[in-house]
């Protein structure tokens, strides 16, 4: 088979000419994952958002059906969700017997051939949920539900993120709701469920804990319909996570205000579903790919199609926006009347705002479209949902409130599972340093449903982003290392002022700038310089409201230990609103006496 000559490819490659080699070295490897000669590896395929992945693929499959399935081969395909299959097969160019869809969902079974019939159809669809669940206990060449023709299938391709295996995150307090309604049932299963409990709530942090194996077999009443007793879908979830978890070495987390927690990976996708294409547009920003090959050394990263941000513009407001801020009401008043002000400001045109789903105590879409003083057209997208959509590509204003934060046990979690180290290995802290390539990824991802996704050229298409996150996950370099090129500037809805310790830093770290003597001062220094008692409440005081967006706004950004001067990249204080713009400031300036006058 040519390099196929197909409408798409000549239609890109006008606008991406740089995509040329990354579409013919991907066409290759697939016509050698047909034939069967690929390496035993998981390929992971890094292309931005907008640069054609799924339209490639799309086309790829249209082309060996018009050239008569030439050379053989079969294709299973998983995809993130459900509800993406009938959308994805339908562009394939493929008739109705030249694939079949294998979900729990039977109505979606009957497209195609019919699950009944896979093995007879040259293209399988699945979900990523589907695989992990048959593969659960066995090897991918012995699942014969993905055999065509008695033989497992040769070209296999995972759509969207990848991880080695599940995270599994079990809060003891939660293990303990299912024993009112499950004990007159089943009393020997709760007997155990306590004594698993108090074990694991009696044994030190850092410690690991066993998940007993009946945890995952015997019991089947949760997951029977029509069995009793009845569960709230809380109450399912944990149950389910526990099946998962059964015989899994978990490590234990004291976290504090939420009791212990147990943290741990299940079971991973086994090294025979190799060679897999994984398409991910963050493995750019991401360390699960990293950690996963350094581990079994059977993952390759294939070359980047990257953009240039140019043309992002990127306001950052700092300020808490988690949950725990939106469930207290004044701030998460302050919050939406900022964000409502900034979209008050472009009246007349289209705009996203990216938060967290409404709960009991907050309603965001509601209470900021109550907020907004002029009408005009908002859509609205919730964490978790920030991905894998085209929906939105023509807005270009975008209000993207957080990075979509865990907690610490979740992230820890995520890392064992990404990692695959021996959980006793673990030193408990490795989340730190993963939390950050998680939140780039989410970043990138929710600001990818946006225009940006539309340049040309390897460029990006005009956007700009109003973002709102916490001064302790240095936003700044976060923007900067998730988008180069783009432009930063910052936010203040309310202005700034700036008293006490949070004063005497911003003066003393000013008096460092005017000498120029430094390009880096470690925090500790400065801690002590302006008589600050501890390391804690230092990190208190760097988290006061407008001191992070004062410093960045005369050359001064921060990572974990140290304060950078003059740090690189266009920065300005453009968005303060109800202060006059002092754009362009140098590393001289007497800023200090102009902010405790803000309003």
């Amino acid at each position: 088979m040519k390099l196929f000559d197909s409408a798409f490819i000549k239609e890109i490659s006008k606008h991406h000419p740089g995509m040329v080699s990354h579409f013919d070295d991907l066409h290759c490897r697939f016509k050698k994952a047909l034939e069967g000669k690929s390496n035993p590896n998981f390929y992971v395929v890094p292309w931005e958002t907008g640069l054609g992945k799924s339209t490639f693929i799309k086309s790829f499959l249209a082309e060996w059906k018009s050239e008569g399935f030439e050379n053989g081969g079969s294709v299973l395909i998983a995809l993130n969700t459900k509800a993406e299959i009938k959308e994805f097969a339908a562009g394939c160019g493929l008739e109705v017997q030249d694939y079949s869809v294998y979900t729990s969902d039977e109505k979606l079974n009957g497209l195609g051939r019919g699950s009944n019939n896979s093995p007879d159809a040259r293209v399988l669809f699945t979900t990523h949920k589907m695989i992990r669940e048959r593969l659960r206990k066995k090897k991918f060449n012995s699942a014969e539900e993905f055999y065509y023709k008695g033989q497992p299938r040769t070209l296999r391709i995972w759509d969207e993120a990848a991880v080695q295996a599940e995270p599994i995150t079990i809060r003891l307090d939660d293990v303990v709701k299912l024993v009112g309604p499950v004990r007159p049932r089943y009393p020997e299963w709760i007997a155990g469920i306590e004594a698993f409990v108090a074990e694991a709530r009696a044994s030190e942090a850092g410690s690991v804990a066993l998940v007993p194996t009946k945890f995952g077999t015997g019991k089947q009443f949760v997951y029977h319909e029509k069995a009793p007793p009845a569960l709230s879908s809380e109450q399912q979830r944990i149950a389910k996570t526990l099946k998962a978890a059964a015989g899994c070495r978990l490590l234990v987390i004291d976290s504090g205000r939420y009791g212990k927690i147990l943290v741990g990976a299940g079971a991973a996708l086994p090294a025979d579903l190799a060679p897999m294409f994984i398409f991910d547009a963050s493995a750019r920003v991401r360390d699960t790919y990293k950690l996963w090959g350094e581990k079994d050394g059977n993952v390759e990263i294939l070359p980047p199609a990257t953009r240039n941000f140019e043309g992002l513009t990127v306001n950052i407001w700092q300020a808490g926006c988690g949950i725990e801020v939106l469930e207290d009401a004044n701030a998460r008043s302050r919050l939406l009347r900022g964000v409502a002000k900034a979209i008050d400001a472009i009246p007349g045109q289209k705009s996203l705002v990216i938060g967290y789903k409404s709960r009991d105590l907050f309603d965001i879409e509601r209470e900021l479209l109550e907020g907004i003083a002029i009408p005009k057209d908002l859509r609205f997208r919730h964490w978790g949902r920030h991905y894998g959509t085209n929906e939105f590509a023509d807005i270009q204003n975008l209000f993207v409130m957080g990075g979509f934060p865990q907690s610490q046990a979740s992230y820890q979690a995520s890392y064992l599972a990404a990692s695959g180290i021996d959980i006793s290995g673990s030193k408990g802290t490795e989340w730190l340093d993963f939390r950050r390539s998680e939140l780039k990824h989410n970043l990138l991802q929710a600001v990818s449903r946006g225009n940006v996704r539309n340049g040309v050229d390897g460029g990006c298409g005009r956007c700009v982003v109003h973002l709102v996150m916490p001064a302790n996950y240095n936003p700044d370099t976060l923007v900067r290392e998730t988008f180069p090129g783009c432009t930063v500037e910052v936010w203040e809805p309310f202005g700034t002022v700036l008293k006490g310790q949070a004063k005497r830093v911003f003066d003393e770290l000013q008096r460092i700038a005017e000498t120029g003597e430094v390009e880096t001062i470690a925090k500790a220094k400065v801690c002590a310089t302006v008589e600050i008692a501890t390391a804690a409440r230092f990190g208190q005081v760097l988290a006061t409201r407008g001191l992070g967006a004062a410093l960045l706004a005369i050359g001064i950004s921060q990572n974990n230990k140290h304060f950078v001067f003059n740090s690189p990249g266009p920065v300005s204080l453009g968005r303060m609103d109800n202060v006059v713009p002092i754009c362009g400031l140098g590393a001289t300036t007497d800023l200090s006496s102009f902010l405790s006058k803000a309003a």
